[in-house]
């Protein structure tokens, strides 16, 4: 997540100079966006990572991944709509069309994905955590760790709403 952060936030940082909206506004909007981002591409970057490392599986895992997002409908949909909100404020800020800024959001996500687990554990690693992929997803990836951050990202983005309505 912080690879995803990172690379949101370094472009911020280079671009908001030029709003009107003072720097660390800027970048704490940025950074709490970066955080929503992570929990909205993620699940969907394991998937795609998971099926290439057990094809056999990819039933299985789609699956569970259809499962995760039933379970966390309503946290996703709260998820999706600050996103919403907040996406054109990112787009000025980053000076991106909304092609440019959903690349740019999910190849974060493709990255940190892979460098989190792909690169930082073995073959066989990655295969038994795909192989149980819906625990995988609820316990590793997106639980604990993860999603108090974003739902005190979301809580803390309404403060900026009126960046929103520019």
């Amino acid at each position: 997540m912080k690879s995803l952060l990172a690379a949101i936030a370094t472009t911020a940082v280079a671009l908001a100079s030029a709003q009107t909206v003072p720097q660390n506004v800027s970048d704490e909007v940025m950074t709490k966006l970066g955080q929503l981002n992570y929990w909205s591409k993620a699940p969907m970057a394991l998937v795609a990572k998971c099926t290439d490392i057990l094809p056999g599986g990819r039933q299985a895992i789609q699956v569970d991944f259809l499962n995760w997002t039933k379970a966390n409908a309503q946290y996703n949909a709260g998820v999706e709509k600050t996103l919403r909100q907040f996406r054109p404020f990112a787009m000025r800020t980053l000076g991106l069309n909304a092609d440019q800024y959903e690349v740019l959001t999910t190849r974060a996500a493709d990255q940190q994905i892979t460098a989190l687990y792909a690169q930082g554990l073995s073959t066989s690693q990655m295969q038994q955590l795909c192989g149980q992929f819906g625990k995988f997803l609820d316990q590793a990836a997106m639980g604990d760790q993860v999603k108090p951050r974003v739902t005190m990202a979301v809580a803390d983005l309404q403060k900026y709403l009126y960046l929103a309505a520019r």
